[in-house]
């Protein structure tokens, strides 16, 4: 396939929250990739604890079920 628009995200939301308007007036396929996306961490961050995560891999798995 043929993108006529190509965002590449740091994070899974980034895209959505920066580009969102623009992506939905654009004509043609768009797609966006995602560079931090991959295996989760050996542990969870602070962050994670934060956002009420248990494990890393619980907080990857959300993300993950997020960004589909």
């Amino acid at each position: 396939m043929s993108w006529r628009t190509i965002v590449v995200s740091p994070h899974f939301d980034d895209a959505a929250m920066s580009v969102a308007g623009i992506l939905t007036r654009s004509e043609g396929p768009s797609v966006i990739v995602t560079v931090l996306g991959g295996a989760a961490a050996e542990r969870e961050s602070s962050w994670d604890r934060l956002c009420g995560f248990a494990s890393a891999e619980e907080t990857a798995r959300e993300r993950l079920a997020e960004d589909a």
